[in-house]
């Protein structure tokens, strides 16, 4: 915490006095070192400037000189943890059917860094807004889109054990003392444990704490900035703070050597926070998502036991939905960035969570009866409702889907190449109609949990026959008519949602739809554009008709030119309107925009009609007035137009980005 000094002013943190910066005091971690990545270091030293006597200096100069011959206090302290969960190649487990298996056994916890303990008030101060953070997670849950993994229910039951443990009698420093202890010891799972019963243990821990703050911060992503809990605080600064603080409840952790289930949930959640923050291309986004998957492996939690007859139903249940959210973020962050996912389904047993509500979920044995009696022989539920557990089941289906195109896309062999993408086109399509009737999207269906689905689906075969034509010189015509019918009911999705006469009190969030499904497909539908443009402006000799492409249906190959001018128009003023300066997708937005726009130009300004210095003179209004960046010369868009569409390097992989 920061301290006054004798003048008046409030102390600096350490690595702002030591850089002789300007600091914010805030607590527990400044904006500057939030900014910086520094959370671990922020730390506010009571007295920085005073000495240590003569007497403390001979007894450092004494262990200085006796260091050789002496172990590092630090180390003699340090005790050995559980390595965590062994699978069966290991040498240890080749007894484990000789002998009972043995309680695991926590090491007893030596005294806590003052230093530590220091950190852990400051992140107890947080605290103070518990109601504000509520009340952002109650608006969020309001939204269109609710959260499966940590559902209301839960936020509830951790919000009021917290309260009850931050507004006891113990001072701060007592009660950070006993989270450390906390902390330090297993849970242990009994069968008659109750869903309060297991918050209540996990609010009293660091990991606890930190998911508090991680939900509360990806929860104001979907609240409108004029929202009234937004009155007293900045919507911007609040998510960072949010994020910085989870942070310090992960070094926390990290700092002790602690391996646990929640914590595997809070790197989770980090995630998800840091993506929404800093984009998925972040780096730190993809180093959460390693300490993750590693966290859950080492807890054995990709080969979880149905028949453990120590685990609670609500919590077999809960372990399903997080290993579930952590395969789906893991797909998307390796789609995203064309990098081998860390979860892959051929080493993980990935069971579909029940088609259950929340309350269902955590209800009474009579209350669960009842539901689990209302669903069919495949665990879906009769009655048709998204609001359950169809979200989870359906996000491993696509995953796992997803998983098996990254396969394809680095695999380097092209002898039967074809063969596989048409494999995964019909294991995509038949995987679709195996989902309940209530899944299904239909032209008419405005619902937009359907219509991500359906996008979902559609972006799978995109990302094959993108692959095909890049690989092979085959598909482009599917992957025309791919990219035009995402690219159309994105655009169509927007519009409805901007109509005015629809008000939402959360936000729908549309940027990632631009930037992760409707970029690439404008970029494939641009290059075309480009293409036939090229090839109509200069006398070409007839070529025989090759017949269909495999893939195409049979059906008319004729390129709607005026249609997709209109609808890269209006992809442009999207992206503009929707992903401003400051978001996390901001610059693969800019260069998107500048892109297209360098196409439209060329394919509707006569040359004449272009000045020297590349801007375009009849499009000096609307849209594209002021010639938008990169406009300074037209000519920049290097494109041979000879070559196939798909074999267009449009400058980064990005282009083949994902949700």
């Amino acid at each position: 915490m920061a301290t006054q000094r004798r003048n008046g002013q409030l102390s600096s943190c350490e690595p702002c006095r030591k850089g002789k910066l300007r600091c914010d005091h805030q607590v527990p971690v400044c904006g500057r070192c939030a900014r910086r990545d520094q959370a671990s270091r922020c730390i506010y030293h009571p007295a920085p400037m005073t000495r240590p006597g003569r007497s403390t200096v001979r007894k450092r100069t004494s262990r200085v000189q006796t260091s050789q011959s002496q172990p590092l206090q630090d180390l003699v302290d340090w005790s050995p943890r559980p390595g965590g969960w062994l699978g069966l190649t290991s040498p240890q487990g080749i007894f484990a059917d000789l002998e009972p298996p043995e309680d695991p056994v926590t090491p007893q916890p030596g005294p806590v860094d003052p230093q530590q303990v220091t950190v852990g008030v400051s992140v107890l101060q947080r605290l103070d807004d518990l109601s504000l953070y509520k009340d952002i997670c109650d608006a969020r849950y309001a939204s269109l889109f609710k959260p499966w993994a940590f559902g209301a229910p839960f936020v509830q039951e951790l919000v009021d054990h917290i309260r009850r443990l931050h507004h006891g009698e113990e001072g701060l420093e007592e009660v950070a003392k006993t989270m450390f202890r906390n902390s330090h010891a297993s849970i242990v799972v009994r069968s008659g444990m109750t869903f309060a019963g297991y918050i209540g243990l996990l609010a009293g821990r660091w990991e606890g704490i930190g998911l508090l703050f991680a939900i509360t911060g990806a929860s104001i992503h979907h609240i409108r900035g004029e929202h009234p809990v937004f009155v007293d605080a900045d919507k911007r600064s609040l998510q960072m703070r949010m994020a910085a603080t989870a942070a310090t409840c992960i070094q926390l952790c990290e700092n002790a050597g602690l391996i646990s289930e929640p914590l595997t949930w809070l790197l989770f959640q980090q995630t998800i926070l840091v993506s929404i923050l800093w984009g998925n291309t972040d780096y730190r986004a993809w180093k959460l998502l390693g300490d993750a998957s590693t966290m859950a492996f080492a807890l054995g939690l990709h080969e979880p036991d149905p028949a453990d007859p120590t685990v609670p139903f609500f919590l077999a249940e809960l372990r399903k939905r997080t290993m579930a959210a952590g395969y789906i973020v893991d797909k998307e962050l390796a789609t995203v960035l064309g990098r081998p996912p860390r979860i892959s389904h051929r080493y993980c047993d990935l069971l579909l969570p029940l088609d259950l509500s929340y309350a269902e979920m955590i209800a009474d044995v009579s209350t669960r009866e009842v539901a689990l009696s209302e669903l069919d022989a495949n665990g879906w539920n009769r009655q048709g409702l998204l609001s359950k557990g169809a979200h989870p089941r359906v996000g491993i289906l696509i995953a796992k889907l997803r998983e098996k195109v990254l396969e394809v896309i680095s695999c380097r062999e092209l002898d039967n190449l074809p063969e596989r993408i048409e494999e995964l086109c019909i294991s995509t399509r038949q995987t679709r109609s195996t989902l309940p009737t209530f899944l299904h999207w239909t032209p008419n269906n405005t619902n937009p949990s359907i219509q991500s689905i359906h996008l979902d689906f559609l972006y799978t075969e995109f990302l094959l026959y993108r692959i095909s034509v890049k690989r092979t010189g085959v598909g482009s015509i599917p992957l025309i008519r791919i990219a035009h019918e995402i690219l159309s009911l994105i655009l169509d999705r927007i519009a409805d949602i901007a109509n005015p006469d629809r008000t939402f009190s959360a936000i729908v969030p549309v940027d990632s739809s631009l930037c992760y499904y409707a970029l690439p497909c404008a970029g494939v539908l641009a290059t075309e554009l480009l293409h036939q443009h090229s090839s109509h402006s200069q006398p070409q000799p007839p070529e025989p008709s090759p017949g269909p492409e495999v893939g195409s249906g049979g059906e008319e190959n004729e390129f709607p030119r005026a249609e997709i001018i209109q609808k890269l128009s209006i992809f442009v003023f999207f992206l503009e309107t929707y992903v401003p300066p400051g978001q996390a997708n901001y610059v693969m937005s800019m260069q998107a925009r500048r892109v297209v726009r360098g196409v439209l130009n060329r394919v509707l300004v006569p040359p004449s009609a272009v000045s020297m210095n590349g801007t375009s003179e009849l499009m000096g209004g609307g849209q594209f007035s002021g010639g938008g960046e990169g406009m300074e010369n037209i000519d920049w868009l290097d494109v041979d137009v000879d070559v196939d569409v798909g074999l267009v390097n449009w400058g980064q992989e990005m282009w083949w980005g994902l949700t």
